[in-house]
């Protein structure tokens, strides 16, 4: 095997190894720092949808309290039957309040009685309140709704304007005065897009990696292909001189000339080999003497 290719070989071997290894690191890392980023998303969207339709909950409840207290002061003089009629009709102005409220993508607030019965649904004032007390939805919503300050279930429901039924988280308490639980819910799938948007990110940032990575290696190589054969081309010259050189030195009794030698090893190896010539001039000279005499 020829010197350039082994020193190619070798270094493109080795720096292709790194580059490798450090970019399956790197995609570590990140695939690592997604799963953070995921947990850290879902955990950042859960807690701020409980706290908005908690708070979104909780302004209807003010408004229901500050109208009926209004109310009460209002018809302190009114006889128990007229107190009954005015109540009557506030519940319903306020039915009617509810049932526009939105907020968010398509979040809205719903109503229901202790015993079971619908007053606002699906976003809606029903003018015939339904009874659905066996339902399992209404089941996980009125064992919330006994926390005194109200709790959280999750549940399947459908979105405004669909028949499909999307996972949704809601928050529920209960307004003794009226037999009303009152409550809102927000649809946790919308998280799913989020993540499927950073999912996307990973997957560019890897594919552009991986792009980088043999764009890297391409150039690389033919760096190295090019400063392998200059080096190998630098080395050739010193061992063809030195081997040259030697042959010379060998025929005429001369030594090695280790200053046009670039590389110390060289220099040392020409060194060794100047020595190794003066010993054998040295002896040839010797043995010449002795013949010399002896004829």
């Amino acid at each position: 095997m020829k010197l350039s290719k082994l020193i190619f070989r070798t270094t493109f071997t080795v720096a292709f190894t790194s580059i490798v290894i450090a970019s399956i690191i790197s995609i570590f890392f990140q695939y690592n720092n997604y799963l953070l980023d995921t947990k850290y998303l879902k955990n950042e969207f859960t807690q701020n949808n409980k706290e908005l339709i908690k708070s979104e909950v909780q302004k209807v409840l003010e408004y229901i309290h500050y109208r009926q207290n209004k109310l009460q002061k209002e018809s302190s003089d009114a006889t128990f039957l007229q107190k009954e009629v005015l109540q009557k009709r506030l519940q319903e102005e306020i039915l009617e309040w509810i049932a526009t409220l939105r907020y968010g993508k398509e979040n809205y607030i719903f109503v229901n009685t202790l015993d079971g019965y619908a007053l606002v649904y699906n976003g809606e004032k029903l003018e015939q309140p339904f009874y659905w007390k066996e339902d399992d939805v209404f089941q996980k919503e009125l064992k919330a709704s006994y926390n005194q300050n109200g709790g959280y279930f999750n549940y399947l429901f459908k979105k405004l304007n669909t028949n499909d039924e999307f996972p949704k988280m809601a928050y529920v308490i209960q307004y003794e005065p009226w037999n009303w639980m009152i409550g809102s819910g927000v649809y946790i799938d919308e998280i799913e897009e989020k993540l499927e948007i950073k999912n996307q990110e990973l997957q560019d940032t890897i594919l552009y990696q991986i792009y980088f990575l043999v764009g890297v290696i391409i150039i690389f190589g033919v760096f190295l292909f090019f400063i392998s054969k200059k080096v190998a081309r630098f080395l050739s010259l010193n061992i063809n001189y030195l081997t040259n050189n030697f042959r010379k030195a060998s025929r005429s009794h001369t030594e090695i000339n280790i200053e046009k030698l670039s590389f110390s090893e060289f220099k040392k190896l020409a060194k060794s080999l100047n020595k190794t010539l003066k010993s054998r001039n040295e002896v040839e000279s010797k043995l010449k003497e002795h013949v010399n005499n002896h004829q």
